[in-house]
């Protein structure tokens, strides 16, 4: 009996199909979940910070949803202008033996640069004397699942699953 249930199929013959899948979100999907800026500092874009003793400039940026703030993902970088970008944080040393060191912060439509030094003091009126260029991405954890393997602290690496830009205010 069982040969005679198991002869009715025949190699190739397709059953019915299935159910449709699920579509991707507002049907879109890819990197439309990325989310680079750009921005860069002024002649006076930098303040001190007394109580935690750093310096600090801020950018108002609208896409660092709410929805980013609870589980995405911000990622800042840092240029000089040659076309070269270092992910923050990171610290430089001086030929003095100072150090400082780059960071930042997000909220809500927001994100500060902060600049610590090894001195802890005010150093607004050297920053402010310069451009400072940064770029930044926000990213949705479902974004990242779907590059598990991309190194988001390479710029280069992360933009190219990138497809919209927009730009920072200071």
């Amino acid at each position: 009996m069982l040969f005679a249930a198991l002869g009715s199929c025949v190699k190739g013959d397709k059953g019915d199909a299935g159910p449709s899948g699920a579509q991707g979100t507002n049907g879109l999907n890819g990197s439309a979940n990325v989310i680079s800026g750009s921005a860069s500092t002024g002649s006076s874009s930098w303040y001190w910070n007394s109580s935690a003793s750093h310096n600090y400039t801020t950018f108002s940026w609208t896409n660092i949803t709410q929805g980013i703030v609870d589980s995405g993902t911000v990622f800042a970088y840092w240029g000089s202008g040659n076309g070269a970008w270092t992910a923050m944080p990171f610290t430089t040393y001086n030929n003095t033996g100072g150090s400082f060191s780059w960071g930042f912060t997000y909220a809500t439509n927001a994100i500060t640069i902060t600049v610590s030094n090894s001195a802890n003091v005010d150093e607004s009126s050297f920053f402010n004397g310069y451009i400072y260029y940064f770029k930044f991405l926000t990213i949705t954890p479902q974004q990242r699942r779907s590059h598990p393997n991309t190194n988001w602290n390479n710029y280069n690496e992360a933009i190219a699953v990138t497809s919209s830009e927009s730009a920072a205010t200071n």
